[in-house]
């Protein structure tokens, strides 16, 4: 078992390259959500992995989609 590293390809965000906007956080790799408590967090949004952008056919072929590779 070796040592894990960001993927070089995909600089760890598991999806080739696009220029496609995330139309949940319109870019911004974030999205407002309200918490038990009634107050709104800012979280990573989950559609493009706070990237902000978007491709669901296009996942990384060198490590798969985990963002991570094996040295």
């Amino acid at each position: 078992m070796g040592k894990k590293i960001t993927c070089p390809d995909c600089k760890g965000t598991g999806m080739k390259e696009t220029t496609e906007t995330c139309g949940t956080c319109n870019g911004s790799g974030q999205v407002e959500i309200i918490d038990d408590y009634g107050k709104t967090r800012k979280v990573k949004c989950y559609p493009c992995r706070g990237t902000g952008k978007i491709n669901d056919t296009d996942i990384c072929g060198m490590c798969g989609g985990s963002g991570e590779i094996e040295v």
